[in-house]
């Protein structure tokens, strides 16, 4: 008998479904972090909040349909990268480090939990909504809309099984969404209730009221995503998570491809901000996520601009309200007036076969300036000889 219960045991085992905490990728990367080869710090295995999910369950939660695939993040254009290494600014006027949290703080959303349903894109929809409508209109005071709403109604998308960025919120343009005191989250099961219109759940505090978002905008690029930030409070956009994501506490996430480059699949968070770490000088996009207020920094986190694997906002960006322009980048100091580099020439060399391309203006004389022939676009028609 002892024969037969510890062959089952084994057998029993051996078949056990994957964790979604894997305790080897735990001990990888924190020896990385005690090492100081990690830029954020991982959470103990015991206090992870997915400890007791198998790695089938949280693949499930993962909603976000995307049409990108993984690779490299929406970060700095190569003509900023080039002007940050040298020193300066971005090419626009928008600021260094940025957090909706502070200037807009009566209007952000509460960190809230999609729980055990793929509905993350629907979650992050309805907030960054919520956000922006309450700051396009401060009178109407700040509504959190209902995510159920969409999870249940918006017959494009998948309820628990997922959705797309663009028709959730072409539904909330043309069809929007009520409030959560009308209509609460019920779907945390991941049983999707049958959608009721023209009236709220039963027993609700709430009153049946559609919210819809004016004008829409898709925000395809990193100043755009930063502008529409800054100006309506967040935005919505889509990456892809791996498993070490799982096990993030604090810091700058990027994704280390020694604990694995399969994806577990796409997940729909909402963009709060962006700055630059003072130390490491490391880049990063400040992010709402919708797994509860005990992970990572108290529902949030950061994630790197130079990320390789999330493919983070490389679809682009969505939000609501009339944006203005970004605001235009200050003036260049005046050049000097003979052919010369306003850099040193030693650090102008680094970019020598980019600036020739017309992209960077401070290393004249390096960069063909005092050429005659196939001069830069910014030599304009001076003939320096």
């Amino acid at each position: 008998m002892k024969t037969v219960i510890a062959a089952t045991t084994l057998l029993a085992t051996a078949t056990a479904a994957p964790r979604a905490i894997d305790r080897a990728t735990y001990g990888n990367l924190i020896t990385k972090e005690i090492q100081g080869d990690l830029s954020w710090k991982t959470v103990h295995p015991n206090q992870n909040i997915f400890a007791e999910h198998t790695l089938d369950q949280v693949t499930s939660y993962m909603g976000a349909i995307l049409e990108q695939k993984p690779g490299p993040s929406l970060g700095l254009s190569k003509k900023d990268k080039l002007r940050k290494a040298a020193g300066f600014g971005d090419s626009s006027g928008l600021p260094t480090n940025y957090d909706s949290r502070q200037q807009h703080g009566s209007c952000v959303q509460s960190i809230r939990n999609q729980l055990h349903c793929g509905s993350c894109w629907a979650f992050a929809a309805a907030e960054t909504l919520s956000d922006n409508l309450c700051i396009i209109n401060s009178d109407e005071g700040n509504v959190k809309l209902s995510a159920q709403d969409l999870v249940s109604c918006d017959s494009t998308d998948h309820g628990c099984n997922g959705g797309t960025l663009p028709s959730a919120w072409q539904y909330l343009t043309t069809t929007g969404i009520v409030s959560d005191s009308c209509l609460p989250y019920t779907a945390g099961n991941g049983t999707v209730d049958t959608c009721v219109v023209d009236q709220c759940a039963e027993d609700s505090a709430g009153s049946y009221e559609k919210h819809k978002c004016p004008k829409s905008n898709m925000l395809g690029d990193t100043n755009a995503i930063k502008n529409g930030v800054m100006q309506v409070g967040s935005a919505e956009t889509g990456f892809y998570v791996y498993q070490d994501f799982l096990q993030y506490k604090s810091g700058i996430y990027k994704h280390d491809p020694s604990t694995g480059n399969n994806p577990l699949g796409g997940h729909a968070v909402r963009i709060m901000g962006w700055g630059t770490d003072p130390v490491s000088k490391e880049d990063y996009w400040l992010v709402a996520n919708s797994w509860g207020s005990a992970w990572g920094e108290n529902g949030y986190f950061k994630i790197s601009f130079d990320d390789k694997a999330s493919a983070f906002a490389m679809g682009g960006g969505f939000n609501c309200g009339n944006l203005k322009p970004a605001p235009p980048a200050p003036a260049p100091a005046p050049g000097p007036t003979t052919c010369a580099d306003l850099l040193p020439t030693s650090q102008c060399q680094q970019f020598k076969n980019t600036c020739a391309n017309g992209i960077w203006g401070e290393c004249k004389a390096t960069c063909g300036c005092c050429a005659e022939f196939d001069k830069p676009a910014y030599c304009g028609n001076s003939n320096f000889q």
